[in-house]
C-alpha cells in the first residue's frame, strides 16, 4: 500500500488532513476532520498518523508500506526495530510489513496541550479524575478529546449514538472548564477493521493527525499491566499490550501513558464510583445512546456497584430498577464468567459469592448442567459456536463430569484450524463432512451463537432433520439468562 503526501484542505467551519492511500489499482482518500480553530496543529509534513492508523490493517492484509512523505525517524525505529518484531511472531496471522519512508526529525516545539478521551465510560473518567487537580501541575488536563475512528460500528444506532456521546462530553467539560476538541474520520469506513482489535492503532490516528498540539497524552487503559500479553494479539484487545504500543508511539515531543493501568477494572469502578460528574454522566454502552443494562460493558459496571453498594447511586444513568427484577440472571452470569476464567468477573464473584442470592443461583445452575449431563450419557457432544458462549456452556457440563466433546463449529475463518478445550474448530461444511462417518444417533448439538441464531437453527433442521438431536442451552444455563449473555 502507498501513502501519499498528506495535505490540508479548509473548509467554512471545518478544515481536514487528507491522505491519498493506494491499495492495489485502488485508490482511497482518508481524512481526519477538525475544528477550523485547531487546522495550526494538522501535521501534513509527515505521514505518521496514516502508517500508524493503517499499520494493523497492514499486518492483517499482508501489505507492505510505501511512503511518499517522510516519517519521523523515531517513530519508523521504533515500529521496525521494537514493535513489529514483537507483535507478529506473537500473533496467530499478521504478515511483518516493511516500510520504505524518508526521514525528518521530530517536531521541535508543541502547543503543550494535555489530553485524553472523553467517551465519558470508566476508564476514560478515572483517567479524568486523576488529572484534574493533582501535585504534577504539568501533567493536569488542558483538552479533553473525542474521536470518530471505528467505537460507534457496534452500535445498533451509531449516529445517533455518537451525537448522544458528543453532548454528555460537552457538558462534561463545560462543568471541568476544559477544552473539548471533537473530530470525525472515514478511516473506520475506507479501512474497517474490528475496533476491539485494533483501537489503539486507530485512536493514536487521531492522536498524531494534530500532533503539533499535544506534550502528553493519556490513553485510558482497559486492562491492568499485570494482564499484558502479545500471545495470539491479533486476536485479543490491544488493551492486553498498549504497555509496548504507546511506548513505540511515544517520541520526545509527546509521551503518550497507558493511563489507569494500575489498576484492574472493580479498582477502577470503585474510585469513579464517588466521583460526582460519573453519576450524572456515566455512559459506558456499546449499544444504545442510554445504558442499555444488556451489552457486556453495563453488566460489569452495573455488577461492581452493586458488589460495593454502590449501585442506587448511579440510577441517573442505569435503570436500577430492571437491574434488581433481573439480579438472578446477572448473579448467573458473573458465575459462568468467572469459570471460563474472565478476569473481571471473577473480581465481582469474589466479594458476591456470599450473598445469598448468588449461592441460589449457583445451586440452580449447578443442577441443571447435572441434569443435561446425565442426558448426554453415552453421547458425543457438538458445539456449534466456539466464542465465550459456547465455552462458558461447555465448562458448566464439564463441571458437572461430562467431557465427551468431539468438534466446536464456528463461522469465523481465523478461528478455523484451532485447538480448544482440546478439540478442533472446524467449520460448518467441514462438520458436514465428518458426519458421515458417525453414527448421529449418538451424537447431540448445542447451538451457543446469539446473532442469526434462526438462521443457523433452520439450516442445521434442513440438513439434519430429526437425525441430529439438538439440545436447547437454556437446559444448561436458565431461560432467561440468553438476554444478557
Amino acid at each position: 500500500m502507498i501513502f501519499g503526501v498528506p495535505k490540508i484542505v479548509e473548509g467554512e467551519k471545518t478544515s481536514r488532513l487528507v491522505c491519498n492511500i493506494t491499495v492495489g489499482q485502488k485508490v482511497e482518500e482518508v481524512w481526519f476532520e477538525v475544528e477550523k480553530e485547531y487546522e495550526q496543529y494538522l501535521c501534513a509534513d509527515r505521514v505518521d498518523a496514516f502508517v500508524i492508523g493503517l499499520l494493523s490493517w497492514a499486518m492483517r492484509n499482508g501489505e507492505d508500506i510505501v511512503c511518499e512523505a517522510p516519517m519521523t525517524e523515531m517513530l519508523l525505529y521504533n515500529i521496525e526495530k521494537f514493535l513489529l518484531p514483537s507483535v507478529t511472531p506473537n500473533a496467530h496471522k499478521l504478515y511483518c510489513p516493511t516500510i520504505s519512508a524518508d526521514t525528518i526529525e521530530c517536531i521541535k516545539d508543541t502547543a503543550g496541550a494535555v489530553g485524553t478521551g472523553a467517551s465519558c465510560g470508566i476508564d476514560s473518567f478515572h483517567t479524568i479524575m486523576n488529572h484534574l487537580n493533582s501535585k504534577f501541575e504539568s501533567m493536569n488536563l488542558t483538552h479533553l478529546y473525542l474521536n470518530n475512528v471505528g467505537a460507534y460500528k457496534r452500535a445498533d444506532e451509531d449516529q445517533q449514538v455518537r451525537m448522544s456521546v458528543i453532548q454528555r462530553a460537552q457538558e462534561v467539560s463545560k462543568e471541568l472548564n476544559l477544552k473539548l476538541i471533537v473530530t470525525d474520520s472515514n478511516i473506520s469506513e475506507i479501512f474497517p477493521q474490528n475496533h476491539a482489535l485494533t483501537n489503539t492503532y486507530t485512536s493514536m490516528f487521531a492522536v498524531f493527525c494534530l500532533q503539533k498540539l499535544w506534550k502528553v497524552y493519556y490513553y485510558s487503559s482497559g486492562s491492568d499491566f499485570s494482564h499484558f500479553s502479545l500471545k495470539n494479539n491479533d486476536l485479543n484487545d490491544t488493551a492486553y499490550y498498549d504497555l509496548l504500543l504507546l511506548d513505540c508511539f511515544s517520541l520526545p515531543n509527546i509521551k503518550l501513558y497507558s493511563e489507569g493501568a494500575t489498576k484492574n477494572r472493580f479498582q477502577k469502578i470503585q474510585q469513579v464510583s464517588s466521583f460526582p460528574l460519573a453519576k450524572k454522566y456515566l455512559h459506558v454502552c456499546i449499544r444504545k445512546e442510554n445504558n442499555c443494562g444488556k451489552c457486556d460493558k453495563c453488566k460489569k459496571t452495573m455488577l461492581v456497584f452493586d458488589a460495593i453498594g454502590k449501585l442506587k447511586d448511579f440510577n441517573h444513568v442505569f435503570n436500577t430498577e430492571q437491574y434488581y427484577k433481573e439480579r438472578d440472571s446477572y448473579l448467573g452470569l458473573t458465575y459462568m464468567k468467572k469459570e471460563i476464567g474472565n478476569m473481571y468477573y471473577n473480581d465481582i464473584y469474589n466479594v458476591l459469592k456470599e450473598d445469598p442470592q448468588m449461592q441460589q443461583v449457583e445451586k440452580r445452575l449447578d443442577d441443571q448442567a447435572k441434569q443435561c449431563a446425565k442426558q448426554l450419557e453415552g453421547k458425543e457432544l457438538v458445539i456449534y459456536g466456539a466464542k465465550a458462549t459456547g465455552l462458558m456452556l461447555y465448562t458448566r457440563l464439564k463441571k458437572a463430569g461430562y467431557n465427551q466433546l468431539l468438534y466446536w463449529i464456528d463461522r469465523d475463518e481465523v478461528l478455523q484450524g484451532m485447538i480448544k478445550e482440546g478439540k478442533p474448530i472446524i467449520s460448518y461444511e467441514e462438520w458436514k463432512e465428518a458426519s458421515k462417518k458417525l453414527d448421529l444417533s449418538k451424537v447431540c448439538m448445542i447451538i451457543s451463537v446469539l446473532s442469526q441464531k434462526e438462521e443457523v437453527l433452520c439450516k442445521v433442521r434442513e440438513d439434519f432433520g430429526s437425525e441430529l438431536e439438538i439440545i436447547d442451552k437454556s437446559q444448561i444455563a436458565f431461560d432467561y439468562l440468553e438476554d444478557i449473555l
